[in-house]
């Protein structure tokens, strides 16, 4: 004799799953932000929906119930591996450029390495969490991990990074807070549904609620509040400050202003960059002035007319093209 299960007993047990998957989806699209192009993001959400479901259906049935969890841990991971050589394969692959354009080939290489990874951590990360009591846990921390490192950035009121997210804002006059705040609100909700995921689901819609007041109310103390704002540095020595430990200081000759606690709010320069960009030494160089004539004691501002035509005399909000030089070849004499 069997039994029939109604359509709609097994809609309510797939809905937890379900919501699972694609909390860990966004998670992997958090991460992926950053790291990749839209491709890349876009697979990584596909391949994490598509693992998770069919983990969840497959992993515990047979015959893959009788594979042991370090087997499915180890393929995971070569799959990983094998994954990652596929990728730069097509991109040094002179076959691939000349049938896809380089372009072309580029984001299949990356919708190719995000979907492979996304998949097989997503199986990985669920095979773990049926499997074992702390696999619950690892998921939770990786969804939490996945916003903090893409939002890391913008840590001590530093609303302008991550450029991605600031470019976007500032760009179409947005608050960028307005944006973080949004996010950060969408991952501790996704977190919280994560730990109430395995139980009673009736009082799902009652915990939501408490949630989505206590991040109102999180908006609202920013409201009236504000944002923390960034403090004054002194990494590099810049602000003629007299550093700890140190009696003699030296008044710097290339400070630009003050930088005292009064006009700490005002922008030195404010760029927009039409894509992430980081710099190879860690910081901006903003070329206002340049000291490139030797005067017989020390650098000085050049008094010819055909150097530094690339510096910008006066602030403009629009935009304005600097001078394109080239190259001179100058003979010595030995």
């Amino acid at each position: 004799m069997s039994m029939h299960i109604p359509a709609s007993s097994y809609t309510t047990q797939r809905i937890p799953g379900v919501l699972r998957a694609v909390i860990i989806a966004s998670a992997f699209w958090a991460l992926s932000l950053s790291l990749t192009i839209e491709s890349g993001s876009v697979s990584a959400v596909v391949g994490c929906l598509i693992a998770c479901l069919l983990t969840d259906r497959w992993i515990n049935a047979g015959p893959l119930d009788q594979i042991r969890l370090s087997s499915v841990v180890l393929t995971a991971l070569c799959f990983i591996a094998l994954t990652y050589w596929l990728a730069g394969l097509i991109v040094k692959s002179e076959l691939m450029s000349s049938l896809l354009t380089p372009i072309g080939a580029f984001n299949t290489a990356e919708a190719l390495l995000w979907f492979g990874f996304s998949c097989m951590m997503s199986i990985l990360l669920r095979s773990l969490a049926l499997r074992t009591r702390i696999g619950g846990v690892l998921e939770i921390i990786f969804v939490a991990a996945a916003f903090i490192i893409t939002l890391s950035a913008h840590r001590n009121g530093m609303i302008h990074r991550p450029f991605f997210i600031g470019d976007y804002a500032l760009i179409r006059g947005i608050d960028p807070a307005t944006i973080l705040m949004g996010i950060g609100c969408f991952a501790v909700i996704a977190m919280s549904a994560l730990l109430m995921a395995e139980n009673d689901q009736r009082r799902l819609p009652y915990h939501f609620v408490i949630i989505a007041l206590l991040c109102s109310s999180l908006a609202g103390y920013v409201q009236l509040f504000g944002l923390p704002t960034p403090g004054i540095t002194d990494d590099m020595g810049l602000t003629g400050q007299e550093l700890s430990g140190n009696s003699r200081q030296r008044e710097n000759p290339f400070r630009d202003g003050e930088n005292t606690a009064e006009d700490k709010q005002a922008p030195v320069a404010v760029v927009v960059f039409r894509d992430d960009y980081e710099p190879l030494n860690g910081s901006y160089y903003f070329r206002e002035s340049a000291y490139s004539q030797f005067n017989g004691v020390m650098l000085d501002y050049s008094s010819r007319d055909d150097m530094d035509l690339d510096l910008i005399s006066t602030f403009t909000n629009t935009e304005v093209s600097a001078t394109l030089l080239h190259r001179r070849h100058v003979d010595s004499a030995s």
